[in-house]
C-alpha cells in the first residue's frame, strides 16, 4: 500500500445485511438497509450506498461505487432463463448510479460483464448477458440487452 492508499476500515451499517457466505473486505463500506446475498464477492475500497441489493453470485471490482436503490445480480428477465447457474461480474472503477438494475446472464454466456472502468449507469437495466468491453457508456434511463 502506497502512502496515498490508505486502508479505510470496513463500515457495514447495523440495518444492513450481509450474507455469511459473501465476501466484504475491511476496506468496503455498506449503506443502510442494504442486503448483500450469498456468492456475491466485493473489491477493495467499494462503497455501497443505501437501499441497494446485491441478490448472489455477484463479482464488483475495486474502487466501485454502488448509489442508493442499485440493483445487481437478479435474476435475467429473459424468458429463456430456467433457473442455471448465471453470474454478473462488475470492473473495477465502475460506478452505478441511482436505481441502476443489473442482471445475472442467461445460458448464452453465462455473465452480464461490465468490464469497462468509468461507466456511469443512472436508472438503466443491464440484462441478458450483456458485455461492455471497451469505452464510456453513460446510459441513462435506458435498457441495453445482450448480443
Amino acid at each position: 500500500m502506497t502512502e496515498q492508499q490508505t486502508a479505510v476500515p470496513q463500515s457495514i451499517h447495523a440495518t444492513a445485511i450481509v450474507h455469511p457466505e459473501a465476501h466484504v473486505p475491511e476496506s468496503t463500506s455498506v449503506g443502510p438497509y442494504s442486503i448483500i446475498g450469498p456468492g456475491v464477492t466485493i473489491g477493495e475500497r467499494v462503497t455501497i450506498g443505501s437501499h441497494v441489493l446485491i441478490e448472489r453470485d455477484t463479482s464488483v471490482g475495486d474502487d466501485t461505487q454502488v448509489f442508493k436503490g442499485a440493483v445487481l445480480g437478479t435474476d435475467p428477465q429473459d424468458l429463456k432463463y430456467a433457473g442455471e447457474a448465471t453470474t454478473l461480474a462488475v470492473g473495477s472503477r465502475t460506478t452505478i448510479r441511482e436505481y441502476a438494475t443489473l442482471n445475472r446472464g442467461t445460458i448464452d454466456s453465462g455473465t452480464t460483464v461490465v468490464a469497462m472502468a468509468r461507466i456511469r449507469l443512472m436508472s438503466c437495466r443491464l440484462r441478458s448477458s450483456f458485455k461492455n468491453p471497451s469505452g464510456n457508456n453513460r446510459p441513462s434511463i435506458s435498457r441495453m440487452r445482450g448480443l
